[in-house]
């Protein structure tokens, strides 16, 4: 009994020792077919050597990483492939064109801001857009509607009749009206409190006023009192108001809508208001002059940025029109078509219709390490590097260097180890190979390529 597991186990560790040393193409197979004159796809970023019996695939093409602009584009953005789709072993060899068919309408970018044939000399300044709003495109315009709204009033008073009281403290309300407001004596009956009625430049009548009691409403302040000859009925005040600086303005869109009618500037010479209204922002400045009624200045937003595009391949066929980026200064827009990701990104000069990019596909054909998430066609296995080791490891410097030239590849008809096939990029048998229903292991017996086990389920083995 002793000796007969001793034998079993011996067994079991011979067995385990021939993995290393049995071939890799199985004795008795028939003659596979190897081809001994195949390139070997440079990589320049290769930090380990290529083991022989690597499984392969064939990288069918290469895409620029840049578009190369046409000639007399006038944007400076830029275009970068920055990936392809998984369908891109499906491209045409040669360059796709990639041109502008429309201006930006996403955009939006401040132009002149221009002022009427305006009597106040001040500005309007910063026009800009706010970020994140699409304000409409065309002329905004920004009118004076009222010339003293928001100014500084001062008011002097002069005196008409028979009595000689006085005024004094006199002051200006939020609501004073440039022009003559008349103080007119209408009751005298009582010395030293006779009643003055008051109204304004436009005829309105305001609260009376007693003499001797402080007055004071939104238009005016004073307080008027008694001399020595006392008013008498028809004695008036002529109080003139001057309002200077200031103005109310309204902003309409370029669809003739007023959206902000109480743009208010403050009184005082230099005085600012900031504005925000509609997607657009801008500052109002006082100036020397004053503003008059109907001043107005004209600011104009227009569409930028972006743009439309159309894609064709080599042959001129359309592969994709109505291309459209978004309208975000110096952003970037990224397009999945044709087999082709890329990102197209706006410049400080806008694109303009006929601007074209080449995005150009190059024929490769080389051998490259199976990739399961490659999409040159490294995604589909076809084949077994040095599958008898007859030339050996490539090294990492080789690889770097250049393309390998002269190297053998096992294509079809051969039983092998499948625990030798060595697997790169995290590959596996179960891996599904693209646009198939098939594993890994499944789509090289289509070759004719058959992964056998080698070591028997034996007692032995399983020891």
């Amino acid at each position: 009994m002793f000796s007969l597991m001793m034998l079993n186990l011996l067994m079991a560790v011979q067995a385990r020792a021939d993995i290393d040393t049995r071939p890799f193409i199985l004795a008795g197979n028939p003659v596979a077919l190897r081809k001994d004159d195949q390139t070997i796809w440079q990589d320049g970023g290769r930090s380990s050597v290529l083991e022989s019996a690597t499984l392969m695939a064939v990288k069918g093409f290469t895409i620029a990483t840049e578009g190369t602009p046409g000639g007399t584009n006038t944007g400076d953005g830029t275009v970068t492939v920055v990936a392809k789709l998984a369908d891109g072993k499906n491209l045409i060899i040669g360059d796709y064109n990639l041109e502008v068919t429309g201006a930006g309408v996403d955009g939006r970018v401040p132009g002149a801001t221009t002022p009427g044939t305006n009597t106040g000399n001040g500005t309007v300044t910063a026009l800009a857009i706010v970020a994140g709003e699409f304000p409409k495109v065309g002329d905004w315009v920004l009118t004076c509607t009222n010339a003293t709204e928001g100014g500084t009033a001062s008011g002097t008073n002069a005196f008409t009749g028979t009595g000689n009281g006085t005024s004094s403290a006199i002051t200006t309300g939020v609501n004073a009206i440039a022009g003559d407001y008349i103080i007119l004596c209408i009751d005298a009956t009582i010395s030293g409190s006779e009643i003055f009625s008051v109204t304004d430049p436009d005829g309105v009548h305001l609260a009376d006023l007693t003499v001797g009691v402080a007055y004071s409403n939104t238009h005016l302040g004073l307080t008027l009192t008694d001399g020595t000859s006392d008013f008498i009925v028809g004695d008036f005040w002529t109080m003139t108001m001057v309002i200077e600086h200031g103005g109310l303005f309204t902003l309409t869109d370029p669809d003739g809508v007023d959206v902000k009618e109480d743009i208010v500037l403050p009184g005082g010479a230099g005085g600012t208001v900031a504005v925000e209204s509609g997607g657009i922002s801008f500052t109002v400045t006082d100036g020397s002059t004053d503003f008059a009624v109907d001043d107005d200045f004209t600011m104009a937003i227009a569409a930028a940025e972006g743009g439309v595009w159309k894609l064709e391949d080599p042959n001129g066929n359309s592969i994709a029109t109505g291309l459209t980026m978004g309208g975000v200064p110096l952003g970037a827009t990224v397009f999945n078509v044709g087999g082709i990701t890329f990102t197209i990104t706006d410049g400080a000069t806008d694109f303009i219709v006929g601007d074209t990019f080449a995005l150009t596909v190059t024929s490769i054909k080389k051998w490259t390490p199976y990739d399961p998430a490659g999409v040159h066609g490294e995604q589909i296995p076809m084949g077994i590097y040095d599958p008898e080791s007859t030339v050996g490891d490539i090294t990492a410097a080789a690889l770097i260097a250049g393309d390998v030239v002269d190297m053998p590849i096992l294509i079809e008809g051969a039983r092998f180890d499948r625990d030798k096939l060595v697997f790169e990029n995290s590959g596996a048998y179960t891996d599904l190979v693209l646009g198939t229903t098939l594993t890994v292991e499944e789509h090289l017996r289509t070759l004719g390529l058959v992964a056998e086990n080698t070591i028997a389920g034996s007692a032995a083995e399983n020891v």
